[in-house]
């Protein structure tokens, strides 16, 4: 009885158990072991309660997680499960507490036993927040009462997938890339690790079966929630359907009631106590939240309010079912089967199977809606005529297996573009059901992606790997056309603007960490969204033209001359402008050196993209920017018998500054290369270097 942890040299937790209570309680002790401190915190802020060890500045975070009920929900729900998901959350659970009662001396003064009230919070937010981020499209007020907070929402991520059938691959079995893009600090933070257990009871699933899977999960949850098992693999990326919806109130003269359909309905008024730390004492701040059925309200205005709902709000132990169901589904249809609880957040899935299949789905709760209404903005809630219609199935949402071109991807794009020739077109859906309402659907990553894919008719594995890393940046050579245009018109040249302009009309447009231009156009970039912070990741195509942001682009142009003469001399490569570094300490401002200090290509910053996605600071002190999010888990995974996988974290597995595995995988990370990811037993010979028994 028990599990065994065993660590490959990366320090990756391979689990060997019998059943899946051994496996999870392993898994929570191997997360405990590598990053306790990151999931009691991922707690704390998921039951909104940072102010009382932080300070003021989180007072607004924790009380959305109030406004929205992610405290009550959890400690209800709690009570509710049912006897199996219990257990297993418990196993998990106990995996933590267990650590922390061996571990003493490395326990936060702060923590608490934790429980399954703990795991359901946290899984909720990390749930509810991607659909509530959808109504801040519908209603900038909301963004602002919502999520103005540290913890944003999801909707600003980015993420990479692609898949190509067994028909276009060098080894007859299909090849799929795995690449989210999330911050390197902080909450979002992957956790690799390999579950293996010899059974998972009914009525967690269907039917008596083993659980063989691998992959990245948050610290804090069990199972996981990118990856692949035996059989087939998935992957998400952000930019699924409406799942949410900001709702028009009208209030009565006391404002205690609002009107609907043709009646007054009270509003439920609730009290929240907060606990803030300030100096070294903590204080308590009342608050009030007041809720309808159509939602908490998030601003009233005269006689008038806004609530907001979303269609996961009811969610119950279903979230931690679909997770399992994923993870033990041996074909397409198994797979599709758990998606079809729509506990997963609204998502671009991506499927590959051993069978061959690959398979396309705009996944989310989405709610249906009578189409009388734009629901692209807020709606009347005084009128049954907005009241949802029940939720849309997976079919009536867009969908695609096996397309004719052998390929799928997607990089945050809308359905029309997931493959050459998509007949996933806007006009065969509801406008709610096919994108949410980002309006530019513009992505310079799924344009490479498209051009690349449709170039390898055999792919092999270094050419999966060679696309994972492509730091092409499509728009590149039209806003240097732009810039030289704008010089020209502006006719103030001098030496050494010239030579910096001559460097990026030589430029091949690659955001190489060896090439001067990269360095050059980097800075430019950076000093262009200054002046145009409206700008966002999805805005490299909207190019300079008018006379203003022609001037713009200039002034910018000057200035990033200057920033590389003062800080380097010289105009310096990207590497030596872009680093990847690692402190001992989580806090940014520090004096000690980093334990990492590497180059790196790619670029995702200042609206300027690459598949080789990189998040860039503002620079620091000593003029260099570092890498602060972006390719997070870069995993490519092969469905040959049994498969073969290889992945790539930016620093390493452990928070532990003297742990080997700190930034372990830093190199490897700035050199754009993977290490593998050994599968199972026969696989993990000759690569485990610790075991032990629990």
């Amino acid at each position: 009885m028990g599990a065994t942890v065993v660590r490959d040299k990366f320090g990756v937790p391979h689990i060997f158990a019998d059943t899946l209570n051994e496996a999870l309680m392993a898994q929570g002790y191997a997360q405990a072991q590598d990053r306790l401190a990151a999931i009691l915190r991922n707690y704390k802020i998921a039951l909104g309660q940072m102010a009382e060890l932080e300070g003021e500045s989180w007072l607004e975070d924790d009380f959305r997680k109030h406004l929205i009920a992610i405290p009550q929900k959890a400690e209800k729900l709690a009570t509710q499960l049912s006897t199996p998901v219990r257990e297993a959350l418990n196993a998990f659970a106990e995996g933590i507490n267990r650590f922390m009662r061996e571990q003493t001396e490395k326990v936060p003064d702060s923590a608490e036993p934790v429980t399954p009230k703990h795991i359901i919070a946290l899984t909720l937010w990390m749930t509810l927040q991607w659909s509530y981020g959808q109504v801040l499209n519908e209603l900038e007020r909301a963004q602002q009462l919502l999520f103005s907070g540290e913890w944003s929402p999801l909707l600003p991520f980015t993420s990479n997938s692609w898949a190509v059938a067994s028909t276009r691959s060098a080894l007859n079995a299909p090849i799929r890339l795995i690449d989210p893009h999330v911050h390197w600090f902080g909450e979002y933070r992957w956790h690799e690790c390999h579950l293996h257990a010899s059974s998972v009871p009914v009525p967690l699933v269907s039917c008596p079966v083993s659980l063989s899977c691998a992959g990245f999960s948050i610290a804090g949850l069990p199972m996981i929630v990118l990856g692949f098992n035996q059989r087939l693999s998935w992957s998400a990326t952000a930019g699924g359907p409406d799942t949410a919806d900001a709702f028009l109130l009208q209030l009565s003269g006391d404002r205690k009631r609002y009107r609907y359909d043709g009646n007054w309905l009270d509003i439920v008024e609730e009290k929240v106590v907060l606990k803030v730390k300030v100096g070294e004492t903590v204080t308590e701040e009342k608050r009030l939240v007041r809720r309808t059925h159509l939602g908490p309200i998030v601003f009233e205005l005269g006689d008038f309010a806004v609530a907001v709902k979303s269609a996961y709000e009811d969610l119950g132990e279903e979230i931690f079912l679909q997770l399992l169901r994923m993870a033990t589904a041996q074909n397409l249809d198994e797979f599709v089967d758990a998606l079809s609880l729509f506990a997963f957040p609204p998502q671009n899935i991506i499927v590959a199977t051993a069978d061959g299949d690959i398979f396309y789905l705009l996944n989310g709760r989405t709610p249906k809606r009578n189409p009388k209404f734009d629901w692209s903005l807020p709606v009347p809630g005084w009128t049954k005529e907005t009241e949802w219609q029940g939720i849309l199935s997976w079919k009536e949402l867009p969908h695609l297996r096996n397309p004719k071109s052998g390929f799928l991807q997607n990089c945050n794009n809308n359905p029309q573009f997931v493959t050459p020739d998509s007949p996933l077109t806007p006009e065969r859906f509801p406008h709610f059901a096919y994108y949410s309402h980002t309006g530019n659907v513009y992505r310079a990553r799924s344009e490479r992606a498209l051009e690349l894919l449709a170039q390898r008719e055999r792919m092999t594995i270094d050419d999966a790997m060679g696309i994972a890393f492509d730091t092409y940046s499509p728009k590149a050579k039209d806003w240097v056309k732009s810039l030289v245009q704008a010089c020209k018109s502006l006719g103030a040249q001098n030496g050494a603007l010239q030579r910096a302009l001559d460097e990026l009309q030589r430029w091949d447009g690659r955001m190489d960490k060896n090439s001067v231009a990269a360095g050059v156009y980097l800075l430019w970039r950076w000093q262009y969204h200054q002046r145009h912070q409206e700008l966002s990741w999805a805005d490299g195509d909207k190019i300079p033209k008018s006379e203003l942001e022609q001037r713009d682009a200039f002034e910018a142009f000057q200035g990033a001359i200057q920033h590389a003469l003062t800080h380097f001399g010289k105009f310096p490569p990207l590497g030596e402008v872009q680093r990847l570094r690692r402190y001992a300490s989580s806090k940014s401002l520090i004096p000690n050196p980093p334990k990492c200090d590497l180059p790196l290509s790619g670029v995702q910053s200042f609206a300027a993209d690459c598949l080789r996605a990189i998040w860039a600071s503002s620079p620091d002190e000593d003029g260099r920017f570092q890498g602060f999010g972006g390719q997070s888990c870069t995993t490519i995974v092969v469905h040959t018998t049994p498969p073969r996988a290889w992945s790539i974290t930016p620093f390493g597995i452990s928070d532990n500054p003297e742990s080997p595995h700190f930034v372990d995988q830093a190199e490897l990370f700035s050199g754009e290369q993977f290490k593998p990811m050994p599968f199972g037993v026969e696989q993990l010979k000759g690569e485990k270097v610790e075991t032990q028994q629990l």
